[in-house]
This record gives structure tokens, C-alpha cells and sequence, in this order.
């Protein structure tokens, strides 16, 4: 009887002393374990957010390629489409050469008969790329599977009119390997890749490294309902991409589970995936997860000592316990967060107390030591921003202040030793019970590079590839905003030139030699300008220079007098006489936009043309008579555009 008091004291005690404990440790498992799954679903959503920023980047830097090459073509087609086939296919290839393997180029006529090709089939009259570019429009699309690479390569078409009425249609075919370099995914240190696939569910373009799929391969035998789980179908993928969504799902393949982003590119109707898989993306999921069980056992351990204390400490304990729950709940809310984040320069803002504190990453970044700073003060802080880039940074904290959750923004900052980069700042809001804001967690993302891109492919595209001059159209473009924005109402003056004899450099020495003289005189030019003027080749050897604020006619004459010897010197070196020919107008004396200048310079040269060559002919000083008959003769020999394309002896097929 005694022994079975004891007994039901024992467990009394027991329970007493560790019922709590073994509840309140159940009730943490049970916590812990809903907010590691909860963590894991904010991470998978970082990961799809990153893969969509990714595909979304790999989208648009394929469409500006083709849309690139689409130019290129359109623009021969345009601006050459009088100088007869043979010469439209030869400026094609030369122009595409240098940045495109090519498998063939080609123009047919009317008929679809292909006068000037690299293909062994002499009509195309079927094929639905020649009847939609016949018809004025540029075609992008796939063609036959190549026998050699056994790839489906890209072929770019666009309408011909001649201003003689000759119709017809230049198109390019382009390596398939083209449009795969394209596609270089850096999420994930590399490990992302990305492919392409068209609208019947073919592979067509292959990121190098990618081993899930080839080229060639169906997409559905990747992609299906079977893989796909029970989180989504592929009609709901389907419907996502149609609506021009970014469509996020997980695939499991060969025992190995992948996440994957598509974006549609509608132009050419193409699909963008990129793929990352889960042993890569997980990574940090994972040490979420043991940090957690970690953090659990610790805590675990700690309720069992302060158990085994005596009953006169219970109370103090349980208060402790509480607090410490607390602190766990707002440093797990933290590390959610932060592990949204990428591995950049982090930083934390105490509301309460204003301060802004980094991690080490920011010595890495900037190259000097985090500055003390706080958010109503930020003196410190603005030397490490360009200009006044430190107010979009304020505003982000202004706006998360006044109750958003998150907010980001592009700007720019200066490191230590006064370089300037474009960052990405994005900040979140960590909240208490109440909801109320109590901290800022954020990170800066160097962004320089991708910016570099945009900007290098935008060069690229107004330059002229063997000069680096601006081309004819970004010469037009700048001259007309500037003539209508800050050059309004000034003083500028329009020079154009044209080589005289220049056939017999390529004739006597070689297109090679006639490059050469090209590019020189090119850099000579760049010598004799100033920075801020335009300067142009705007065809095979005619140049145009557009000078700012010219103050008199004397300031175009000297520049146009300094060419000329440029010229002279250059022609003694290779031992063949060649000279220029100038036109120069004044704006807005001799016309208040730039169609009227670039007809009153092209008529001045048109005169000195005439005249014997080698010599300068400023508009204003022509007569009447003359400026007729300039004008009168492009009519007669049916020349819309220029007079220089009229000058036989000159002509050049340098390109």
C-alpha cells in the first residue's frame, strides 16, 4: 500500500516538475517543424523568383540578338536594294560576318528564282518565308534540319524594292550554334541552364552544359503530366505562357527533381526555359534545416535543465523561456528573410534606434570599412553614392517606413576608390505581433555588368562595324534630337565628303588596303573633332560630320581643310592619289531640319563632284541654276537618295 503511494508520488513529482517542459518541447517541435515548412516554401519561392529573373533575362537578350541580326538585314534590303543582287548579298554577308556563323545567304526575285545564293535549290516560290517577306514583311524563322550539324538553323528574311520597281526578297540563314551562345545563365554560380523550344515542342537552342535535354529533342517527352506532380498540368502551364506569364514548375527526372521557369518570346514564337536542379537550388533549404534542428535540440536541452531546478525558480524560468521565445521568433523571421536573399552585401536598419548596420560583404563591395550610419543622418553614408542617388535611397526607407513591406530600386554608388557601379537595392520590413515595423533587412546587388551588356549591344548596333563611326541611321537619330532639343535655334554646320579615286585603291592594291584607308581616315577624323560632334560612315567610302555650335562658316571650312590634308597624307603613304570631295550646309541658314541640311550638303558636293573633285562647296554659295540642276539630274537618273550613289568612278564595294 505504501510502496503504491510512493509510486503515484513519483509520478506526481514527475509530472510536475516535467510535464511542462515535455508539453511546452511537443508544442516547440510541432512550431519548429510548420515554420521549417513554411521557410522551405519561401525559399522554393526564391528560387522560382530567381529562375524567373533569369529566363526573363535569357529572353531579352535572344530577342535583341535576333532582333540585331533582324535590323542588319532589314537595313541592307533598304539602303542597298538598287546596287543589284550580287552587290545586296556580298553587304550582307559582310555586314553579319564578324558576329554570325552563316550557313548561307541568298536573294531571289520575284519569281523565286535564286540569282545570288549559297543554296544548291533554284526556286523558293513555295516556301512561306519568301510569300510573307514578298509581301513587306521581315521573317524570323527555323528552316530544314541541317544535314551537317543535324541542327535546325535560323533563317532571317526581308523585302527588296527597288526604286525601278524590281521586287524581291535577301534572306540569311544562320548557324543554330549562334543563337545557343546566346543563352549563358549565370543563376546559381553557372549551374542554371537554359534551352529553347518552338511552338511545336522541338529543342531548338541549347545553352552549352545543358545535359537534360539535346537539340532536336520533343519537349513533352521532359515535360508532362507524369512529372509533373500534382501541383500543376500542362494545360495550366500551357494557359500561364499563353497570357504572357511566366510559367514556375517542378519536374522529376531520372530520380532528379528540377525546377524550371518558361517564358514565351512572341515575336518568333519560341519558348524560354531555365532549369536549375534541386541539389543545387536546395542547398540552402537544407541548412535551414539542420540549423533548425540544431537550434531545437539546444532549446530542448535548456527546458530540461531549468526543469531539473528547484520548484522556487519555476516562475523565473517560465518568464525566461517566454522572453527567449520571443527573441527566437523575431531572429527566425529575420533568417527567413535573409535567406530570400542572394549572397550580396547585406544590411540591417533598427527602427527604433535609426542605426545601419553591414556585413563583412560590404568590406568585398566598396573596399573599405561599413560607415556608421543612421537613417535620419546620413552623412556618412552619401559618399559612398553618385550625386544624388542617396535620396532614391532614403525614399525606399521613407516608403517601408510608412507601412510597405518591401521596396527596391536601381541606383548608383562609388567605392572606395571612386568607381562608380550600378547596384540593386532591395529592402524588406520585419514585423512584431502587432504588425508594426521594427526592423529593415536588406541587400545591395551589383548589377554593373548587365548594364555594361545593354549598353555595349546598343553601341553596337548604331556603329559602323569596320569603322566603329556611328551609322547612317543613329547619325539621323542623334543630329534630329539635337536639332530639336538642346541645338535648337544654335549655329551647327553639316559636312559631307566623298573619296575621289577610291576605286583604284581596291582595284591596285586590294580591298584589304582599301579597309585600311578606310579605318584611317576614320581615326583621323576622330583626331580633328571634338568629342561632342557626330561623326559618320554613312556608305562604302562617304563620311559626314555634324559640327556643334559652329560659330562661323570659317570653323566648318578649317575642319573641312584639315581633312583634306589628312586625305593628302594618307594618299602619299599607300602611293595612290586620292582625294575628297566636301559639301558642307549650315543650319539653319541652309535648312531648320536635318532632311533639308542633308539635301543642301549632299547638293554642295554634288557640285564640287561636278566640277573636278577635290574640293569644298559650301551650299549658300551655289547658285540657283546650279542647286536646280543638282536636283533636277537625281530626278533624271532616278536617284531618291543621294547623289553620291550616283558617281560610278567612285564606287566602292567596301563595306
Amino acid at each position: 500500500m505504501q510502496q503504491g503511494k510512493s509510486k503515484r508520488a513519483f509520478l506526481k513529482n514527475l509530472l510536475r516538475y516535467f510535464g511542462f517542459p515535455l508539453v511546452a518541447a511537443a508544442v516547440m517541435m510541432i512550431a519548429f517543424f510548420a515554420l521549417q515548412s513554411q521557410i522551405v516554401g519561401a525559399i522554393r519561392k526564391g528560387t522560382y523568383q530567381i529562375l524567373e529573373d533569369t529566363v526573363r533575362q535569357q529572353t531579352n537578350t535572344l530577342d535583341r540578338y535576333v532582333e540585331l541580326i533582324t535590323l542588319r538585314v532589314q537595313l541592307i534590303a533598304n539602303y542597298d536594294s538598287d546596287t543589284g543582287p550580287n552587290t545586296l548579298v556580298e553587304s550582307l554577308r559582310t555586314e553579319l560576318q564578324g558576329d554570325a556563323e552563316i550557313v548561307e545567304i541568298g536573294y531571289a526575285n520575284l519569281m523565286g528564282d535564286l540569282l545570288n545564293s549559297d543554296r544548291t535549290r533554284m526556286n523558293v516560290r513555295a516556301e512561306d518565308w519568301f510569300l510573307r517577306s514578298l509581301n513587306g514583311e521581315t521573317v524570323v524563322t527555323t528552316s530544314e534540319v541541317n544535314k551537317d550539324s543535324g541542327m535546325r538553323d535560323v533563317l532571317v528574311s526581308a523585302h527588296v524594292d527597288t526604286h525601278t520597281g524590281v521586287r524581291g526578297v535577301l534572306f540569311a540563314t544562320l548557324s543554330n550554334q549562334n543563337f545557343s551562345k546566346q543563352l549563358n545563365t549565370l543563376a546559381y554560380e553557372g549551374a542554371a541552364k537554359s534551352f529553347v523550344c518552338d511552338a511545336t515542342g522541338k529543342v531548338l537552342f541549347v545553352e552549352k552544359g545543358m545535359t537534360l535535354v539535346k537539340v532536336g529533342d520533343p519537349i513533352n517527352t521532359f515535360i508532362n503530366n507524369q512529372v509533373l506532380g500534382k501541383e500543376v498540368t500542362i494545360d495550366q502551364l500551357k494557359e500561364k505562357v499563353r497570357q504572357d506569364q511566366i510559367a514556375t514548375f517542378r519536374i522529376r527526372s531520372s530520380d532528379q527533381v528540377y525546377y524550371a521557369a518558361c517564358e514565351k518570346l512572341d515575336a518568333y514564337d519560341w519558348y524560354v526555359f531555365s532549369v536549375v536542379s534541386s541539389d543545387t537550388a536546395d542547398v540552402i533549404a537544407r541548412q535551414v534545416s539542420s540549423y533548425h534542428m540544431a537550434m531545437l535540440c539546444i532549446i530542448l536541452l535548456i527546458g530540461v535543465s531549468m526543469a531539473a531546478q528547484a520548484y522556487g525558480h519555476e516562475r523565473e524560468t517560465v518568464k525566461t523561456l517566454e522572453a527567449d521565445k520571443d527573441l527566437l521568433r523575431q531572429s527566425t523571421q529575420n533568417y527567413q528573410l535573409i535567406s530570400q536573399l542572394s549572397d550580396e552585401v547585406f544590411f540591417l536598419i533598427k527602427l527604433d534606434t535609426g542605426e545601419i548596420s553591414f556585413n563583412d560583404s560590404f568590406v568585398d563591395m566598396f573596399g573599405c570599412q561599413p560607415p556608421a550610419c543612421k537613417i535620419d543622418n546620413m552623412d556618412h553614408c552619401t559618399n559612398f553614392f553618385f550625386e544624388q542617388d542617396w535620396q532614391v535611397f532614403a525614399s525606399l526607407i521613407n516608403q517601408l517606413r510608412a507601412g510597405d513591406a518591401e521596396a527596391r530600386a536601381e541606383l548608383r554608388m562609388i567605392d572606395v576608390r571612386g568607381i562608380v557601379h550600378w547596384k540593386r537595392v532591395e529592402i524588406f520590413s520585419v514585423f512584431d505581433q502587432d504588425k508594426q515595423a521594427v526592423q529593415l533587412v536588406g541587400k545591395i546587388v551589383d548589377i554593373h555588368r548587365q548594364k555594361q551588356s545593354m549598353q555595349r549591344l546598343i553601341r553596337q548596333a548604331d556603329s559602323d562595324p569596320l569603322t566603329g563611326l556611328l551609322n547612317r541611321g543613329a547619325m539621323e537619330r542623334n543630329i534630329k534630337a539635337y536639332l530639336t532639343g538642346e541645338g535648337l535655334g544654335g549655329r551647327h554646320a553639316l559636312i559631307m565628303l566623298d573619296f575621289d579615286n577610291f576605286k583604284t585603291v581596291n582595284d591596285t592594291l586590294g580591298h584589304a588596303k582599301g579597309d585600311h584607308l578606310l579605318v584611317s581616315f576614320a581615326n583621323g577624323m576622330r583626331r580633328l573633332f571634338r568629342s561632342g560632334d557626330y561623326l559618320s560612315r554613312i556608305g562604302g567610302d562617304e563620311y559626314m560630320a555634324f559640327i556643334k555650335n559652329a560659330s562661323d562658316d570659317g570653323v566648318a571650312l578649317d575642319k573641312a581643310e584639315a581633312l583634306r590634308e589628312e586625305m593628302a597624307g594618307l594618299s602619299r603613304k599607300i602611293g595612290i592619289p586620292v582625294s575628297i570631295s566636301v559639301g558642307i550646309a549650315v543650319y539653319n541658314r541652309d535648312g531648320e531640319s536635318f532632311e533639308k541640311l542633308y539635301k543642301a550638303a549632299d547638293e554642295a558636293l554634288y557640285h564640287v563632284k561636278r566640277s573636278g573633285k577635290d574640293a569644298i562647296s559650301f551650299f549658300s554659295t551655289l547658285s540657283e541654276p546650279m542647286q536646280h540642276s543638282a536636283a533636277q539630274t537625281q530626278e533624271d537618273d532616278g536617284d531618291n537618295h543621294s547623289v553620291l550613289d550616283g558617281m560610278d568612278d567612285d564606287e566602292t564595294e567596301n563595306q
